[in-house]
C-alpha cells in the first residue's frame, strides 16, 4: 500500500496518534507523494457542502488533516495556509490538534519552525461572539501559542493573538476558581506591553474581572467567610460545584498544561446610554492587599488585573511598565469600555504624585472617555493639594470640564473652581459662561453666585465673557451679574419656541409577489434573522402557487439543497424533536422539504408525533394561527397536493388583506374549500369598513368558506372591542401571568373552537416562547388594534427589558386599526423606556403615527407612564429623553396632554423625597406647555411649586406652575 493510501486509511480511522508517528517516519519522496495528494481529497470529500455542514462532515477527521498537511507541505508559508484553512480551523480539542502537529513539526530546522509561527501568529483572529465563545479555545491561537514558547521568538505585531491570550488568562481563571496563573505563564512578559495596545483586550479584562467578582462571591456564600476561603470544605474550589453560576460540563477538562479554556453564559450589565458600568475594583482591591510575602492571600478570586498588581508588588513584572503602560492606552483615546479596565489597573497601583502626568491628563479632559475623565479628575486634585497644578493648567481644567456633555463633570467643576482660593478661581472665571448659557437651572444659579463671588479677580477677558452670556438669564439672575460686573447688553426679544412639523413616515411598501422557481429558491437563500413577516408571508405565497402552477420546476431547484437537511433521509429520528415543530423558521424550512421530499416529511412528521409531549403547551393564538398556517402547507405537500393560492397573504404592510384580491382569491378556489386557518387568518385581516357590493358578490361563492365570508363581511367581522376606561389593568394583563378573561372584549361565536378564545386575551393555557415573535401578531389582527396590544401587555416585562422584543412591531400597531386604548399606551410606553435606543425610537415612531393620524391616547399615555414608573417598570430618565425628542418633533400638544395625566400621581406628596429624574421630567413638561400654549390647574402643581428650596425639582415646579 503506498503512503497516500495508509495516510487516507488512519485519516478515516481518526487515530491520529498512530497517523502522527507514521507520518513522522515517512522519507521526503513519500511527504511530497502525501502532499500532492490531500488538498484535493479535502475538496472532493467538503464539494457542494455549505459552511454550515463542514463541521458535521468533517468530524473528528479536521486534525487528521491538518496533521497530514503540517507533515508533508514543504514551505512555511503553505502550512500556514494549510492549517489556517476555514474548514480546518475547528477541531474537537485544540490542545491535543496542537500537541500532535507540533510533533509532527520537530523534524522541520529551527529557523523554518520559527518562520511558521510568525505567520501563524498574523494569521490568528480577534474572539468574536458571546462572551462564552470567546472563553473557548479560539481557532488557531493554541497551535500558534506553542509554537512561539518552544521557538522563542519575540511575537509579530498582532491584536487578535493578544487579545486570544487575555481570553484564555481569563478561561484559566473560571476553571480553577481563580487562583493564580500569570506568574508562570510563559508568554507573559513578551506579551504583557501589547495588552495596553491591542484591540479587543479590554472586553477580556471586563470579563475576568465580572467572573472573578462572581466566584469571590459564591465563595464568601457558600463558606460563610468574609475571604471567601473554603478551605475547610471537600474540594473547595467554586469550580468543583455544580451551582457555580456555569453549565455543567461545560469546560473542558484536561490537565492543567497551561493554556486552558472554558465557557461561561453571556453576561452583560452596561449602562442604558452604552457607558461600561464600573465593574472593576472591589475585588482586584482586595487581592492586591491581601498579600502575604509577596503571595495572595488563600481563597482569593483573581482577575488578570488583580494578578497584575500582585506580581508587580512581588517584582515578578515592573510596576512602571504597568504605570506607562496604562498612561499610553489614555493618551491613545478609545470608549469607554475600552478604558474602563485601565483605569482600575490605574487607581490599584497607587500611583504617586510625581507619576501622575498632569498636563496630559487635563490635555485629555475634553475628549476622554468618561471613566478616565474621572480618574482625571481625581488624580488632578491630587496633584493640585501637592502643588503640582499650576494656575494656567487649572483654569484650562475647569474650562474642560465645563465643556463637557456630562453634567455631572460640569457640576464637579463648578464645586472645585468653588473650593479653590478666590485668587486662583479668577484664572478661571471665563468657564463660568459656559455654565451660565447651559439648560441646567440649578448650576446656573450655583454660577452665578460664584462669579459673583470672584468678580474682583476676573480680567477683562473673562467679564466680558460672563457679561455676554449673563444677557440672556433672568432679570434677577441679570441684575446681580449687571452689579458685579458693570453693565450688561441690551436683551433682543426672545425668539418664539421652534419645533419640528410632525410627521409620521408610511410603512416600506411590500415586494412583489415572488414570479418563478428561481426567485423562490433565492428568497430562500436570503432568508433573514431576525424574521421578517413579510418575508415569510411571500415565500409561503411563492411555495404554494408555483408548485401549484410548475412543481417540477420548483422541486428541481430546491431539491439539492435540501437533502439531508433534516438529517440521512433514511432515518429522519435524529432531528424529531419538539423544538422543530414550534418556531416559524423550522416550520417554513420543513415547508420546503414536505414538498421537494414528501414521504422523508411524512415520517419526520411522524417520528414528531411520536416524541410528542404528553402535555404540550400551545402558542399563544396570535402566534399560534401563524404556526397553524405554516402546518397546513406542510401537511398539504406530505399528501402530494397543491391548490391555487393562498388566502391570507397581505396586501398592505399593516397586515389587511383587500376585500376585493380576497374574493379573487377564492374566486381562483372554485368548489374546493381552501385550507382552514388560512380562511380564518384572511377573515382576521379584512378591514373594518367593506364596500357594500363585494358582500353580493361573496354571496354568489358556492363553498361553505365563501358562505361563512359572505356573513364576516355583511355581519361586521369581530366586534371591534374598546377597553373599558377602569381605574387600571388587572395585574395579569401587564404581566406576563394568566388571566380572566376580559369582559370588555367578547368571543366571536362563528369563530372554530381552537381560535373561539382570541378576544379574550388568556394566556393560562398558552405560552409566549420568543420575544421576537411579537413581531407578527400586530399583522394577524390589523383592523383590532387594542387586543393585539393586549396581548403584547402580556408579555410587558420583554417589552421594556428584553434587547431582542422586536419594537417594529408597536409601529405597525400604530399603523393598523381599531381602538387605541390602555393596552395599546401600555405597550408602545413600555418601549419608550427602553434600555436600547433602536426600541425608544421605535416607540416614538409609533406615537408620532398616532398623532399624525389623530389617534394619539394621551390620556392613556400619561396613565400608562405613571403606572410603568411607579411599578419600578421604567427609566424616568429614559423616558424623559424620549418625551423631549417627541416634543421637539412636533408633538408637544399630545404630550402636554399626557403630563396632565401623568404627573399628580408622580409628584411628591408632602414629606415625600422626589423620585430620581422627576426634575429633568418637569423641565419637558414646562416646555411642552409653552410650546401647547397650556393653561389649567395640575392636581399638586401648586403645593410642590410653594415649597422653599432651590432644587431643580422645586424650579421647574415654580416655572411650570407659572406656565400654566
Amino acid at each position: 500500500m503506498n503512503p497516500w493510501d495508509e495516510v487516507r486509511r488512519r485519516i478515516s480511522s481518526r487515530n491520529e496518534a498512530d497517523l502522527a508517528e507514521y507520518l513522522t517516519g515517512l522519507s521526503d519522496a513519500d511527504r511530497r507523494a502525501v502532499a500532492a495528494q490531500v488538498p484535493g481529497h479535502l475538496t472532493s470529500r467538503l464539494d457542494g457542502t455549505s459552511r454550515w455542514q463542514i463541521r458535521e462532515r468533517l468530524g473528528e477527521r479536521a486534525t487528521g488533516y491538518r496533521l497530514a498537511g503540517a507533515a508533508c507541505m514543504s514551505g512555511a508559508a503553505q502550512v500556514a495556509a494549510w492549517l489556517s484553512r476555514r474548514e480546518l480551523r475547528e477541531v474537537r480539542d485544540p490542545a491535543a490538534d496542537a500537541a500532535l502537529v507540533m510533533s509532527v513539526l520537530r523534524h522541520r530546522p529551527e529557523a523554518w519552525r520559527r518562520d511558521l509561527a510568525a505567520r501563524l501568529v498574523r494569521r490568528v483572529r480577534p474572539p468574536a461572539g458571546p462572551e462564552w465563545m470567546r472563553l473557548q479555545d479560539a481557532p488557531g491561537w493554541e497551535l500558534a501559542a506553542a509554537l512561539v514558547v518552544e521557538t522563542g521568538i519575540e511575537p509579530p505585531e498582532s491584536d487578535g493573538f493578544v487579545a486570544c491570550w487575555a481570553w484564555r488568562v481569563a478561561a484559566r481563571h473560571r476553571q480553577n476558581g481563580g487562583r493564580p496563573v500569570l506568574g508562570d505563564d510563559p508568554l507573559l512578559d513578551r506579551l504583557l506591553p501589547r495588552l495596553f495596545t491591542a484591540q479587543g483586550v479590554a472586553e477580556a479584562l471586563i470579563a475576568d474581572e465580572e467572573g472573578s467578582r462572581r466566584q469571590q462571591l459564591e465563595a464568601t456564600r457558600l463558606s460563610g467567610r468574609p475571604d471567601g476561603s473554603a478551605h475547610d470544605r471537600p474540594g473547595g474550589t467554586a469550580n468543583d460545584r455544580p451551582d457555580d453560576g456555569w453549565p455543567v460540563g461545560t469546560a473542558i477538562n484536561r490537565p492543567d498544561d497551561g493554556w486552558l479554556s472554558g465557557t461561561a453564559r453571556d453576561r452583560t450589565g452596561d449602562r442604558p446610554d452604552g457607558t461600561a458600568r464600573d465593574r472593576l475594583g472591589d475585588l482586584a482591591d482586595d487581592s492586591a492587599r491581601d498579600r502575604t510575602g509577596g503571595g495572595l492571600a488563600a481563597g482569593t478570586c483573581l482577575s488578570i488585573i488583580g494578578e497584575l498588581v500582585a506580581l508587580a508588588a512581588a517584582g515578578r513584572v515592573s510596576r512602571e511598565a504597568l504605570v506607562a503602560g496604562c498612561a499610553s492606552r489614555f493618551m491613545a483615546g478609545g470608549e469607554a469600555a475600552g478604558t474602563a479596565p485601565f483605569v482600575t489597573l490605574w487607581r490599584l497601583l497607587e500611583t504617586s504624585v510625581a507619576e501622575i502626568p498632569v498636563l496630559d491628563f487635563v490635555r485629555l479632559l475634553p475628549s476622554g472617555a468618561s471613566p478616565f475623565v474621572q480618574l482625571a479628575l481625581d488624580e488632578l486634585r491630587r496633584a493640585e493639594a501637592a502643588g503640582a497644578l499650576d494656575d494656567e493648567l487649572f483654569a484650562e481644567a475647569i474650562g474642560a470640564l465645563v465643556f463637557r456633555p456630562e453634567k455631572k463633570y460640569v457640576t464637579a467643576a463648578v464645586r472645585w473652581l468653588g473650593a479653590a482660593p478666590p485668587s486662583r478661581g479668577g484664572t478661571a472665571v471665563a468657564a463660568l459662561a459656559q455654565v451660565l448659557e447651559a439648560d441646567l437651572p440649578t448650576l446656573r444659579d450655583r454660577a452665578v453666585r460664584l462669579a459673583v463671588k470672584l468678580a474682583p479677580h476676573a480680567d477683562e477677558t473673562a467679564r466680558d465673557a460672563v457679561r455676554e452670556a449673563a444677557a440672556r438669564l433672568p432679570e434677577e439672575a441679570r441684575e446681580r451679574l449687571a452689579t458685579a460686573y458693570g453693565p450688561l447688553a441690551d436683551v433682543a426679544p426672545p425668539k418664539p419656541p421652534s419645533v419640528g412639523t410632525l410627521t409620521a413616515p408610511p410603512l416600506p411598501r411590500l415586494a412583489p409577489p415572488l414570479a418563478s422557481a428561481a426567485e423562490l429558491a433565492a428568497e430562500m437563500l436570503e432568508l433573514r434573522w431576525p424574521e421578517e413577516p413579510h418575508q415569510y408571508e411571500r415565500i409561503m405565497a411563492g411555495l404554494v402557487e408555483l408548485s401549484h402552477r410548475d412543481r417540477e420546476a420548483v422541486v428541481t431547484l430546491l431539491a439539492p439543497r435540501w437533502h439531508g437537511y433534516y438529517g440521512h433521509p433514511d432515518n429522519p429520528m435524529g432531528h424529531a424533536y419538539p423544538s422543530n415543530d414550534r418556531t416559524t423558521r423550522d416550520l417554513l424550512q420543513r415547508c420546503v422539504l414536505a414538498l421537494v421530499y414528501p414521504d422523508y416529511s411524512r415520517r419526520l412528521t411522524s417520528a414528531m408525533a411520536e416524541r410528542q409531549e404528553a402535555y404540550q403547551q400551545r402558542e399563544v393564538l396570535p402566534q399560534e394561527i401563524v404556526l397553524r398556517r405554516l402546518r397546513e402547507i406542510i401537511h398539504l405537500f406530505e399528501r402530494e397536493e397543491t391548490i391555487p393560492v393562498l388566502l391570507a397573504t397581505p396586501t398592505a404592510a399593516t397586515g389587511h388583506v383587500d376585500p376585493a384580491t380576497l374574493l379573487d382569491r377564492m374566486e381562483r378556489l372554485g368548489d374546493a374549500e381552501p385550507l382552514d386557518a388560512d380562511f380564518w387568518q384572511a377573515l382576521l385581516r379584512l378591514p373594518r369598513e367593506v364596500d357594500e357590493a363585494l358582500v353580493v358578490r361573496a354571496e354568489k361563492l358556492p363553498t361553505e368558506a365563501g358562505r361563512r365570508l359572505a356573513r364576516w363581511l355583511r355581519d361586521g367581522n369581530l366586534p371591534g372591542p374598546a377597553v373599558r376606561k377602569e381605574s387600571g389593568l388587572p395585574d395579569p394583563a401587564v404581566r406576563n401571568e394568566p388571566g380572566p378573561p376580559d369582559p370588555a372584549v367578547r368571543n366571536e361565536p362563528g369563530l372554530p373552537g381552537w381560535l373561539s378564545e382570541l378576544g379574550s386575551v388568556r394566556f393560562d393555557s398558552a405560552r409566549c416562547s420568543y420575544p421576537e415573535e411579537i413581531v407578527w401578531w400586530p399583522t394577524i389582527m390589523p383592523s383590532h388594534r387594542n387586543v393585539v396590544a393586549k396581548y403584547l401587555v402580556k408579555c410587558l416585562s420583554w417589552l421594556s427589558e428584553r434587547s431582542d422584543a422586536r419594537a417594529e412591531a408597536v409601529v405597525t400597531l400604530a399603523h393598523g386599526d381599531g381602538p387605541a386604548g390602555r393596552a395599546t399606551a401600555l405597550a408602545i410606553t413600555a418601549f419608550l423606556g427602553h434600555p436600547r435606543p433602536a426600541q425608544r425610537a421605535a416607540a416614538a415612531q409609533a406615537l408620532a403615527v398616532l398623532a399624525v393620524r389623530g389617534q394619539f391616547p394621551a390620556g392613556d399615555f400619561g396613565w400608562a407612564i405613571a403606572k410603568l414608573i411607579q411599578d419600578g417598570d421604567l427609566s424616568l430618565k429614559r423616558i424623559t429623553a424620549s418625551l423631549a425628542d417627541l416634543v421637539d418633533d412636533g408633538a408637544h400638544a399630545e404630550v402636554w396632554q399626557a403630563f396632565t395625566t401623568a404627573l399628580p400621581p408622580l409628584l411628591p406628596k408632602a414629606g415625600e423625597r422626589p423620585r430620581g429624574g422627576l426634575g429633568e421630567f418637569l423641565t419637558v413638561a414646562v416646555r411642552a406647555a409653552i410650546l401647547a400654549g397650556a393653561r389649567g390647574e395640575v392636581p399638586g402643581l401648586a403645593e410642590l411649586a410653594g415649597r422653599k428650596g432651590s432644587s431643580l425639582v422645586l424650579q421647574e415646579a415654580r416655572r411650570l406652575h407659572g406656565t400654566v
